[in-house]
């Protein structure tokens, strides 16, 4: 067979690839540009941000649900870029993240598969796959999926020794940024270093404390929610997956060449740079306390509130995690006599690339207008990939694997399983950072089984299989280029205090602008429902206290509530913006009956016009027209002006725009929280306290 000569081979890719990475860049700006959800967490991460680089105490006076790692980076970052937290900023930033996640994912796969091109085809496909990014940009999960894709580049470096201490300061920037990844990733190195280990005392003891940790986990983290049934999926699915991997991890023959010092050089850094990350922060202002209290009880609370959050699994995961598991256990004992198991790879690998293609081409010329929405069909992946992720493990014919092959790929299995948990309790944006890695294990899985059966006979036909991806991927990108671009032209320029880049739907924009010019002329403060903390960037104005969340009834707590309603008491002049699809107002005795700052709200403040669906409130006594008038001049897209903003008419009152958040809140109220109004932290009763988010 021809061969292409090296030199236009690798001009070929390095061609490629300056597509491949240019159809990025564009699809990333115009699309992080063009979406706001109405939840808006970017405005809430933020805003905690802001607080945070003005002075503010993490925990103590500021409310934030991730770790101080973050917001070091934040200020890094701010202070390096020379620019005030706003829209534009904050994309920019989380436009990079996103590549940079997307471009390590293709560096783990290259580094398996010692090819260049199924490294392009694994960053195209993150990239793609993690398009939920732009739903809530700035979003800490951007930065925990460039650590763990960090921590596995870092598990293929040929000096181990190094590798394995980079992979526990991974571990370490995780645990104070979001502890239940870290708490997933370090078990996973863990027990792949320990079964890769040849000797170590006590291995055998250690191999089976830690492998039934990593099967006890889904089980311990959804233990609030068994009784729903796609929870139970839930765990099926992860629990079939870790248990499989066991399975084809312990088969015989694979290598192993580990010894306890890699152990150490693991484990060391974490203790040491979390205790450097927490005293930095202490020495700011807040107290080992507060550190408690945010780092872990928060957490806790959150998935006290929102385990019944449903997620799209159902009675297939039960049915799939076990044939996982099942598969796993009969190909064992066909390994001892028939090595070659290539074609369950081929069918692995093809059928999950063949999904998420499918989805990537089929949602190309769609928008990502819902919390929940996905990309590359994550709730299929998840069922079907994680319980035969042990696949990657199955030995591809002889001669068998080196150890850096093998270590890389069980290192890979690992992480991708237990990521998995990363999409409890919410089944939303984080569902694609808990698949994308099932991915490039799908184009490891290919390419090894290809590599494998390409014999002399027929070379081709094998070999041309990986690459075949590569053809979908590229028509998803064009397609995804055409919608975006598009998307963006079409759309109005938002034109508001650091949100210049910003395109958004005409009556999107009319509406904010609205509301950016009605407050600051009539209010000296104000408070939104559901925590629409955009809004204080865009009218350059101060937040009553940093205590600010978006379901802040169920995220802050009893003390929190009582410090926000005594600002506001202060405040002649404060005012509320309602978000009237939400309904929370109508629906408080029954949502939030004991919530102090919402029944503060109830009984000080009244309803005196609404714009679009968004209600404004008043304190009581304040007479009506006493509000400023703004014209609203050099609206886009030929709308025409108007005197008064505020629309003296009833507030339309639609159905809520997503009805989950109300499910969540039902159950919630069983759970509530037992606060201390001293301003403790809060706990939940030692009975009902869930794994951490």
């Amino acid at each position: 067979m021809n061969r292409v000569p090296p030199r236009a081979a690798r001009l070929a890719w390095a061609g490629s690839a300056l597509v491949v990475f240019g159809a990025a860049l564009v699809i990333g700006y115009t699309s992080i540009f063009s979406h706001f959800l109405w939840y808006d967490d970017e405005g809430y991460v933020m805003i905690s941000v802001r607080g945070y680089l003005a002075g503010h105490p993490l925990f103590r006076e500021v409310y934030t649900q991730y770790g101080p790692f973050f917001f070091l980076t934040r200020r890094a970052l701010y202070a390096l870029l020379h620019l005030p937290v706003s829209h534009d900023a904050n994309r920019l930033i989380a436009l990079g993240e996103w590549l940079v996640a997307a471009g390590l994912c293709g560096a783990v796969g290259a580094r398996l598969t010692r090819s260049r091109w199924m490294g392009l085809l694994a960053a195209g496909l993150a990239f793609v796959h993690l398009e939920v990014f732009v739903k809530e940009p700035g979003h800490p999960q951007e930065l925990c999926m460039i650590l763990v894709a960090l921590a596995l580049v870092l598990g293929t470096l040929e000096r181990r020794r190094i590798g394995f201490a980079g992979m526990g300061v991974v571990c370490a920037a995780l645990a104070t940024t979001k502890v239940n990844i870290a708490v997933y990733l370090l078990l996973a190195i863990t027990l792949a270093l320990l079964l890769a280990t040849e000797r170590l005392p006590l291995r055998s003891l250690a191999c089976s404390l830690v492998g039934a940790a990593a099967v006890g986990l889904p089980s311990a983290v959804m233990r609030a929610g068994f009784e729903l049934e796609s929870t139970t999926a839930y765990v099926a699915v992860v629990t079939g997956g870790v248990a499989a991997t066991l399975v084809a991890a312990c088969a015989p023959g694979r290598p192993r060449a580990l010894a306890w010092p890699h152990l150490v050089s693991l484990l060391v850094p974490v203790p040491l740079v979390v205790l450097a990350v927490l005293a930095m922060v202490r020495l700011e202002g807040t107290t080992w306390h507060d550190l408690a209290d945010g780092l872990w009880f928060e957490p806790l609370r959150f998935v006290a509130v929102s385990r019944n959050a449903p997620s799209p699994l159902g009675r297939e995961g039960i049915a799939a995690g076990a044939a996982g598991l099942v598969v796993s256990l009969a190909t064992l004992r066909l390994w001892q006599r028939r090595p070659r198991l290539r074609w369950l790879k081929v069918v692995f690998g093809v059928g999950v690339l063949t999904a998420a293609l499918a989805e990537f081409i089929g949602g190309a010329r769609q928008a990502l207008m819902d919390g929940a929405a996905t990309r590359g069909n994550a709730a299929t992946v998840l069922t079907y990939g994680v319980p035969f992720l042990w696949l990657l493990l199955a030995p591809d014919g002889e001669p068998p694997p080196t150890f850096e092959a093998s270590f890389g790929r069980l290192l890979l299995c690992n992480v991708a399983v237990l990521q998995a948990l990363v999409a409890y309790p919410v089944f939303g944006s984080q569902a694609s950072c808990a698949t994308v890695l099932v991915l490039v294990a799908a184009v490891v899985a290919t390419h090894d089984a290809a590599s494998a059966a390409a014999t002399a006979a027929a070379p081709r036909a094998w070999r041309a299989i990986p690459f075949l991806p590569l053809v979908p991927l590229a028509t998803a990108l064009g397609l995804k280029t055409d919608f975006c671009t598009r998307l963006y032209r079409e759309n109005a320029p938002l034109g508001l205090w650091g949100a210049s880049r910003v395109h958004l739907r005409a009556d999107q924009v009319g509406t904010l602008r609205l509301l950016a010019r009605l407050l600051p002329a009539n209010a000296d403060t104000f408070f939104t429902i559901m925590g629409f903390n955009s809004l204080y960037f865009w009218t350059r104005m101060d937040p009553p206290t940093y205590f600010n969340a978006t379901l802040w009834p169920w995220m802050l707590n009893y003390a929190q509530q009582r410090v926000i309603a005594d600002v506001l008491a202060q405040h002649e002049r404060a005012m509320v913006v309602h978000d009237a699809n939400l309904r929370y107002l109508a629906r408080r005795q029954v949502t939030d009956p004991d919530g102090p700052l919402g029944a503060f709200i109830a009984a000080n403040f009244e309803y005196v016009g609404a714009i679009a669906n968004f209600e404004i409130l008043i304190r009581h006594g304040r007479p009506a027209d006493s509000l400023r008038n703004v014209r609203r001049g050099g609206e886009a897209h030929g709308q025409s002006a108007a005197r008064d903003p505020i629309e003296q008419a009833a507030a339309p009152r639609n159905e809520p725009q997503d009805i989950r958040v109300y499910r969540w809140q039902q159950e919630a109220i069983a759970h509530k929280r037992v606060c201390d109004p001293t301003g403790g932290p809060t706990r939940i009763p030692r009975e009902r306290q869930p794994e951490p988010d």
